[in-house]
């Protein structure tokens, strides 16, 4: 207290400081230092989803390939069973589909999940919006008439 006396003094006041003075700078005290630790964590939060962002990047690298099940062809009498061909990487299309474009697919599908996912044809160099439903095999379909099964 000898020190906020003379801090006090030092500013053209009195060297006494009153219970209520002392009471509201240890009220701002507490509330800085709360602040300061909301900060730290807010600050080690947003370091940790940056790494889990560089990590999510580095795995949707294009050609890096995803294991994600066998790459054999849907079997008879299954969406695109028999109608299209299998591209490896547990990835088939229908007749009307690149195996490049369907594995620009599977990356928007891996990032995004389920739903609406935008993928660029590197045949037409044109972005199509496909709609995804999960299940086995993950089945994409949109564009103009593509298909893409992800096992």
């Amino acid at each position: 207290m000898g020190a906020i006396a003379a801090v006090a003094a030092g500013c053209g006041g009195s060297s006494e400081i009153s219970p209520e003075q002392v009471a509201s700078i240890k009220t701002q005290a507490k509330r800085e230092l709360q602040a300061e630790q909301r900060q730290r964590d807010a600050d080690r939060k947003l370091r940790e989803l940056e790494r889990q962002v560089r990590e999510l990047r580095k795995k949707s690298k294009p050609g890096k390939k995803r294991e994600v099940g066998s790459a054999a062809p849907a079997p008879p009498g299954s969406p695109g069973g028999n109608s299209g061909s299998a591209c490896g990487g547990g990835i088939s299309v229908n007749s009307v589909t690149s195996c490049s474009f369907a594995a620009n697919v599977a990356a928007a599908f891996y990032d995004s999940g389920a739903g609406t996912v935008y993928a660029t044809s590197p045949v037409t160099g044109q972005t199509y919006a496909m709609s995804c439903r999960s299940g086995v095999p993950t089945v994409c379909t949109g564009g103009n008439g593509a298909a893409v099964y992800i096992r």
